[in-house]
């Protein structure tokens, strides 16, 4: 039991140290974020747009620019997202395997929940990149975003093996509970 306590403990002292840092990252990107569509690209259009050496358009750099800033970023992010999952993967373990945690399944729990961390995270990140990935290319925003629906559809299917065969330990368990109940009222009538 005791090893239980500190692994709770532990979930709850990374979810702490985490999330804070998770949600002021973001609102510093968010701010960049605002900045390039609402400041930025709109005085890089009243300029006309002029072409940098004849190649490339000054809303492209200034999209450049700031996907470069947004990755940074991310990165940053990406440290305190996977600190987050562990915390709450080792968490929901405590609660979930009562008896039956193993150094296996906390191995499992943290996979899958990072999974889905990522997903969220490169759902969030491409919102962000959106509108400045049109700014560069718009069929760029569009490939991008293809891409990541094929791997989010591979992550989510990875993280639901991780998970099924807990669910359905779980859901036997459950079944089998019902049944006593069922069995205790039928032999009451």
């Amino acid at each position: 039991m005791w090893e239980k306590d500190r692994i709770y403990a532990d979930s709850k002292r990374k979810i702490h140290e985490s999330f804070p840092k998770i949600i002021v990252n973001l609102a510093v990107a968010f701010i960049i974020w605002l900045l390039a569509i609402l400041v930025f690209q709109p005085l890089g259009d009243f300029l006309g747009n002029p072409f940098i050496f004849g190649l490339i358009g000054m809303k492209a750099i200034i999209s450049g620019v700031v996907i470069i800033a947004l990755i940074i970023i991310l990165l940053k992010i990406l440290k305190n997202i996977l600190m987050l999952t562990d915390g709450i993967s080792d968490m929901v373990a405590v609660k979930f395997m009562k008896d039956d945690l193993n150094e296996e399944k906390l191995q499992h729990y943290r996979s899958g929940f990072r999974g889905l961390g990522y997903v969220l995270l490169a759902i969030i990140a491409y919102m962000f990149f959106l509108p400045l990935l049109a700014g560069i290319f718009a069929a760029l925003a569009g490939i991008v975003l293809v891409l990541l629906i094929i791997w989010a559809i591979f992550v989510i299917i990875r993280v639901g093996n991780i998970f099924s065969e807990d669910i359905e330990r779980k859901a036997a368990e459950i079944t089998k509970k019902f049944e006593k109940t069922e069995n205790k009222e039928s032999e009451e009538e």
